[in-house]
Formats: structure tokens, C-alpha cells, sequence
């Protein structure tokens, strides 16, 4: 009996480690529209209208805006994903559906197959996303060792940005040409 109950544990942990994203998050933008690194952030209360994300267990996705008004554009796209490895997900894009009132977005339902690219999933409980820990898909080739340097890179550009959301002309700091001798 103590086995059968060891194995299941075992069983467990190993599914749930290797689902990470598997759930309902709000995202820093719609996946597949920007492609770039997504930021997944638990849901709670304070987070009703915005960018949404559920990655199913059947290996698919949906990802929408969701936003108090209705006359604002709303886009969803839906497609699939396909771990590689404990640290990496592969996401295809398959549909882009827009709506929402005619004069404010252009009418988009458009079905296509298109690889978005390998993500390296990065849990860090120092990435702070609107006061609730995060994971990070960035942006991979593959190698652990680039991922690693990526997801440092992005915690240094995280951090300027948090360190200086209270300075409104940084935009406008020009650097100085350095005179060579």
C-alpha cells in the first residue's frame, strides 16, 4: 500500500512539474499579436478587465482581452502548445479572431498555422509582475546556457523599468559622443 501511495505521489509531482503554464493567467499582451516574451501572472480579484491567457491540458491555448466597455476592439487568438524538455514550450499560432464595434477595430477572423517559436519558461520569484510573483516565456534557441543570460537581461530591463516609472523624459536623455584621441 505504502508503494502504491509513492508511486501516485511521484506521479503527481511529475505532472505537475512538467505543466507549469498549464491554468488561467492574465498576460502582459495577446499572444501571438506581439511577439515577443509574455509575462503570466496568477489571477486575482484586483485583475478583472485586460489581457487573459488559459493554456488547456489538451495542449491548446486561447488568449483575449477582456475590458469593461463594449465598444472597444477585442482580439483573440487561439492556438497550440507543445513542451520540449522540462524548461521549454513551443507555441503555434492557428487562429486571430477581432470584433467589436466597426468604426473602432477593422473585422479580423483569419485561420493560420504559424510558429511562434520556442519560449523558455522562466519561474523567478524576484520578477515581480503588478505585485504578484510571475513566469516569464522568453524568447529561446534552445540553449540553457542563453536562456539563463536572457532571463538575467530581462530582470535588468525590468528592473530600469521599475526603478525609473517616475521619470517622465527619460526618452529624451541623449548620450554624449565620446572624442577619440
Amino acid at each position: 500500500m505504502k508503494n502504491i501511495i509513492f508511486i501516485f505521489c511521484i506521479s503527481l509531482y511529475g505532472t505537475l512539474c512538467a505543466n507549469p503554464i498549464v491554468g488561467h493567467w492574465k498576460i502582459n499582451q495577446i499572444i501571438g499579436i506581439h511577439e515577443y516574451e509574455y509575462v503570466l501572472q496568477e489571477l486575482s480579484e484586483n485583475n478583472k478587465y485586460g489581457n487573459y491567457v488559459a493554456f488547456h491540458e489538451s495542449n491548446t491555448f486561447v488568449s483575449f482581452y477582456s475590458a469593461e466597455c463594449g465598444t472597444t476592439c477585442k482580439t483573440r487568438t487561439y492556438g497550440s502548445y507543445e513542451f520540449e524538455g522540462e524548461r521549454h514550450v513551443r507555441l503555434t499560432l492557428k487562429k486571430v479572431e477581432r470584433h467589436g464595434m466597426r468604426s473602432f477595430c477593422p473585422q479580423l477572423d483569419t485561420t493560420m498555422i504559424k510558429d511562434l517559436g520556442l519560449f523558455y519558461i522562466h519561474k523567478d520569484t524576484f520578477y515581480i509582475y503588478e505585485g504578484m510573483a510571475s513566469i516569464k516565456l522568453i524568447p529561446s534557441d534552445g540553449d540553457l546556457v542563453s536562456d539563463t543570460q536572457n532571463a538575467e537581461y530581462s530582470k535588468i530591463i525590468d528592473n530600469f523599468d521599475y526603478e525609473t516609472r517616475d521619470v517622465p523624459n527619460l526618452i529624451y536623455i541623449a548620450t554624449i559622443p565620446v572624442e577619440s584621441e
